[in-house]
């Protein structure tokens, strides 16, 4: 747990040379799909492809704040330029309008050998913000380069990227049918001090079928004979170019989701999101070419609301699991559990600060089902690891659903889900699970290891694209999240107060 803390090039290589041209060309061409004018430009003049602000634990960067660009392969890292004011100007008693000016040079992030054509194409680099920072510049493009002294909006969203399987495709063409860049420009709109990702931006995990090729949008396939899924202009085109918007407006604090696990996202996303300095080659294939199985340490950051009141956001990663998907108990229980033990020990009771669960995969979530369908709690080996451990938080922050949900068993922290983010929306209605968490369709417990919960006393879902903002009330432990559509217009307000949550 982390304490709040070459050889010549092949073909294919040469070929993702040339679609990484294509996607520097789209961003400078179509701000519609989501690209701004400052990446357009830089993609020009320095090979830096996206630059943004992550927020990472204290024991990583004393601002809580880094900085990462992702640049092309052959480029070195530039440097990171920020401007600091100056603490007087000579005048005893006089505050200093004046300021100074820094250069930071930025350290790269490689990905894993065995990634091969995948990602030869890109590279990340890194660099902490330093405290008190006024502005920060790579090149000609601007980074969030603070948090405020206290945080008055908090923006929430996940399950963004567009779905492309054997079989199934959104139109990621279509920002009626994939709308996160729009998703993307309303954040930035609403002007939060902070993003929190719930996971799973990556969704490109198939060639576009043959019969729906027109509304793929030229979307990057994997590369055959690799034991994951992901692509570095895939990244490009499912994150970086759409969500330009909210990365420029605010620092985001990213969450794996099980599209990031290793055999499908994950070598993006441990290059490109994850906090640690040597976790670029996490998901890399092993010797024996296979995607090997990981769970990030859990982290805590603090993110101060008052002078005396704290938010102590702890994240857990949730997004590796068995094969047999979220409605079985199994062996991975016991392989997640410690990880809910490190979020418990880093939850402790404290005067002035509360705390949020943010993981991927809800602990008490149910999906829209067909009318006449009796639903079911899913997550259950995620239930089962976090039994007993969660009694610290005041909410669980999740995605994983691809929907907007709320459900609230009684005696534990009110379940958020926020899997609306862009990708592909469930079908059906909201129906209340006929029992509780970890009892089975008879009512039976699943397993005399894990107390059975008793059923939820409220359950509120939409349907419905967007994202939340999430703002402090004047008591602790008290919010208001509106749930917004693509636009930033607002179709649902609810209101946390401790462990409880309601919405309308």
């Amino acid at each position: 747990m982390i304490e709040s803390a070459g050889p010549e090039p092949s073909r294919s290589r040469l070929a993702a040379g040339a679609l990484l041209a294509a996607l520097a060309a789209a961003a400078i061409a179509a701000p519609a799909a989501g690209a701004n004018a400052s990446i357009a430009a830089t993609s020009n003049t320095s090979g830096v492809l996206a630059a943004y602000t992550l927020v990472v634990p204290s024991s990583i960067s004393k601002s809580r704040l880094q900085a990462r660009v992702v640049i092309a392969t052959g480029i070195p890292c530039p440097s990171l330029n920020v401007v600091s004011p100056s603490s007087s100007n000579g005048v005893a008693g006089r505050a200093s309008a004046a300021s100074s000016k820094r250069s930071i040079a930025m350290q790269m992030r490689t990905p894993g050998a065995t990634t091969d054509a995948a990602f030869s194409s890109i590279r990340a680099c890194q660099a902490n913000l330093p405290t008190g920072v006024r502005s920060a510049r790579v090149g000609k493009v601007a980074l969030p380069a603070n948090l405020p002294a206290t945080i008055d909006r908090i923006a929430v969203l996940g399950d963004s990227g567009c779905l492309i399987e054997a079989s199934t495709a959104q139109d990621c063409a279509d920002p009626a049918a994939w709308p996160l860049a729009r998703i993307s420009r309303s954040i930035a709109n609403d002007k939060p001090d902070v993003t929190l990702f719930v996971g799973d931006f990556y969704y490109r995990e198939s060639s576009c079928p043959s019969d729906l090729s027109g509304q793929c949008g030229g979307s990057p396939p994997p590369i055959s004979g690799l034991p994951f899924k992901d692509t570095a202009y895939g990244w490009l085109a499912d994150a970086f170019l759409p969500m330009a918007s909210a990365l420029s407006a605010a620092p985001i604090l990213a969450g794996r989701g099980n599209h990031e696990a290793c055999d499908r996202g994950g070598n993006g996303y441990f290059l490109l999101f994850a906090i640690r300095a040597n976790a670029a080659a996490v998901c890399a294939p092993t010797a024996s070419g296979e995607a090997p199985q990981t769970i990030d340490p859990t982290w805590a950051v603090d993110l101060p609301i008052s002078s005396s009141r704290t938010l102590r956001t702890v994240v857990v990663d949730s997004a590796t699991q068995s094969d047999t998907g979220d409605s079985e108990l199994t062996s991975w229980a016991a392989v997640q559990r410690p990880f809910y033990r490190a979020a418990q020990s880093l939850s402790a009771k404290k005067s002035g600060r509360e705390s949020w669960l943010l993981t991927h995969r809800p602990l008490f979530g149910t999906e829209a089902v067909e009318p006449g369908t009796t639903s079911s709690w899913e997550s259950v080996d995620q239930t089962a690891a976090a039994s007993g451990l969660i009694g610290n938080f005041n909410l669980l922050i999740t995605g994983h659903a691809h929907q907007a949900e709320v459900a609230q068993i009684p005696g534990q922290p009110a379940q958020m889900i926020f899997g609306n983010g862009g990708t592909l929306l469930n079908d059906g209605e909201f129906v209340l699970p006929p029992y509780g968490p970890m009892r089975d369709s008879t009512g039976q417990p699943l397993s005399p290891l894990y107390p059975p919960y008793p059923n939820a006393t409220y359950l509120w879902g939409k349907l419905e694209f967007g994202y939340s903002i999430a703002t402090p009330l004047k008591r602790g432990g008290q919010w208001r999240f509106a749930f917004k559509d693509m636009s930033g217009k607002s179709f649902e307000s609810c209101t946390a107060i401790a462990k409880n949550a309601r919405c309308g």
